[in-house]
């Protein structure tokens, strides 16, 4: 694609993986609001991380993502879900021609365009800001506790009874019964198909107290620049509305260890690096590279 310019954010400085295509600029770091911003940008190609899913989604640009593990799936496809995005399975990099159709698509059908800045609009005049619903959750939660109408009963069953195994045990039966004799009087087989229907459940964690000034515990693992980005303006949010906010972080990665954008919070406690994770971290160049080959889910990295 000759007549495609390409900014790419590549991690080796003076690189000469893409010195014979004049049209391919590689760059350490680029400042992706900025870039995001120019209306010169056709499309954005990125992993689906937190950080890169909302600014895409505020900035109003189509994209192709390729969640690579952990929530990227997830971002993936809940930005795919509102038409502004497509979706590849991280193995089709493997064949340049997918990537090159799927840009070619976005490229020739400007519903993608039209979608990505609809999502934009809608975010920006919410009735709410994110920052207010924040806040008041946040405040909500600290002044009332758990309370029991909002807390999913299904927490609270096994998982024979949570998965309905009992009753599907029953109906199997049933089934074979029924089909059992069936086979015997008319010598037929029928056949059962059954459906598979996957559930997910959302967990919001709180920590609460009873004072007219709350306070507030953010958990702040420093594991990637994403992760700190979003706790810590989270933190800085809620001491901005005169919450008492500490930050707890556990560190996970020694390069992070000085790594903050708090302007606003004050208090930090920071906790050495558990010796388990150590070890983690000293293959972490072999696990990254392990995760094209893996399944994008949240423990793929880690087994």
């Amino acid at each position: 694609m000759p007549e495609t310019t390409f900014i790419w954010k590549y991690e080796s400085e003076g690189s000469q993986m893409a010195a014979h295509l004049k049209n391919v600029h590689l760059s350490t770091w680029v400042p992706q609001n900025a870039l995001l911003a120019d209306p010169r940008l056709t499309a954005f190609i990125t992993h689906g991380g937190l950080g890169s899913a909302t600014e895409l989604a505020h900035l109003g640009k189509p994209a192709i993502l390729v969640p690579i593990f952990a929530d990227q799936t997830r971002n993936a496809h809940m930005l795919a879900k509102h038409g502004g995005g497509i979706v590849l399975n991280k193995v089709n990099l493997e064949h340049p021609q997918v990537l090159r159709e799927s840009l070619r698509k976005i490229f020739d059908d400007a519903s993608f365009s039209q979608n990505a800045k609809r999502l934009s609009e809608m975010l920006i005049n919410q009735p709410i800001s994110a920052k207010q619903l924040l806040i008041r959750h946040s405040e909500f939660a600290a002044k009332f506790g758990r309370l029991p109408n909002l807390d999913p009963y299904g927490r609270h069953l096994s998982m024979i009874e949570y998965y309905l195994i009992d009753i599907v045990l029953v109906a199997v039966s049933a089934f074979l019964v029924i089909g059992f004799v069936a086979v015997v009087i008319v010598r037929r087989c029928f056949t059962i198909k059954t459906k598979k229907m996957n559930l997910s459940l959302a967990v919001l964690f709180m920590i609460i107290s009873c004072a007219e000034t709350y306070k507030f515990l953010v958990y702040s693992p420093t594991f990637g620049y994403s992760h700190i980005n979003f706790m810590e303006a989270i933190a800085d949010t809620l001491s901005e509305a005169g919450h008492d906010v500490t930050v707890l972080r556990p560190l996970m990665d020694d390069e992070l260890e000085n790594k903050s954008k708090l302007t606003l919070t004050k208090k930090v406690i920071k906790t050495p690096t558990d010796p388990r994770v150590k070890e983690v971290m000293k293959h972490r160049a072999s696990l990254l590279n392990t995760i094209w080959t893996t399944q994008s889910n949240l423990l793929a990295m880690w087994q």
